[in-house]
């Protein structure tokens, strides 16, 4: 299924399931890289990431340089520190949950605040932003007439575009593979967004400071048994992905959103049917 918005992503209460004090634990670095030339592609790399049906994926994420506390007895900061709360908090964790076909996500954001999305029919869903919890928007741009601005919307990633089930992996190609590495004591395949080959890079981005003003190395970290994405460095985020069975998940939107999707589905199949002409020639 090609799910443009996991973006998705992104790729996710994501909370309730990773604790305060988790979150606060710096993520394991990945380590022991060996480039390319050393550790060849193996030949079964995924065109794209598909979520395994009837499977759970607990997103933990994590700002790789926290943000300055923002003084109690500044008014402008505290009103500055207001606004990006309601247009783009940072990601604490989320839940994503696939059945058979459709997938629901419930992202838990810095501020306390929690919000969803969902794929239904292979058209995403996702809200605007915090601020406006009525304006939805679909893959497509047509739910309600609404157009998409990556830069806007609650979705970690969601600038790169998708790979498959996953955000923000758009730029992913069995060709951007760039070496191996271990991650938590797994082995795994590194794969390094605009990675040409011509060079290989000894440390992950997480590892590595850039110069100021340098765009962040965007990395992803697969299993090299299941081919999972395990950790998406993206950039100043990590995201890091703990599968689960689900034999039970259902996607049930509540809310504006089965308003919005219940509209557009029932739009998608008066399309599906003939045309039936007015009256015969």
């Amino acid at each position: 299924m090609n799910i443009k918005f996991l973006t998705f992503a992104a790729l996710m209460v994501w909370l309730g399931v990773v604790s305060t004090s988790a979150q606060n634990q710096p993520f394991p670095v990945p380590d022991s890289f060996v480039d390319k030339k050393h550790a060849p592609a193996p030949p079964n790399l995924p065109a794209k990431f598909q979520i395994p049906t009837f499977t759970r994926i607990d997103v933990a994420a994590q700002r790789k340089t926290p943000r300055p506390p923002v003084p109690a007895n500044d008014p402008l900061a505290q009103g500055r520190q207001k606004q990006r709360l309601l247009w783009m908090p940072d990601l604490i964790s989320a839940v994503i949950e696939r059945n058979a076909r459709d997938v629901q996500v419930t992202y838990q954001w810095e501020g306390g605040t929690t919000s969803n999305a969902y794929v239904v029919g292979g058209t995403s869903f996702w809200l605007a932003c915090l601020k406006y919890p009525n304006y939805v928007i679909s893959a497509h741009g047509s739910a309600i007439g609404y157009s998409f601005k990556a830069e806007n919307s609650l979705a970690p990633g969601v600038s790169g575009g998708s790979s498959g089930d996953f955000p923000g992996l758009g730029w992913y190609t069995p060709g951007s593979y760039s070496g191996q590495a271990t991650f938590d004591g797994a082995k795994v395949l590194v794969f390094q967004e605009g990675a040409t080959g011509k060079s290989a890079d000894p440390q992950p981005a997480s590892a590595k400071p850039s110069a100021a003003g340098d765009p962040p190395q965007i990395k992803l970290y697969v299993d090299a048994k299941s081919l999972r994405p395990l950790l998406y460095d993206a950039g100043d985020m990590l995201y890091m992905f703990t599968y689960s069975p689900d034999p039970t998940a259902k996607v049930n939107p509540v809310g504006v959103f089965a308003t919005v999707i219940n509209r557009y589905l029932a739009a998608q199949k008066a399309l599906s049917q003939p045309v039936r002409a007015p009256f015969k020639p």
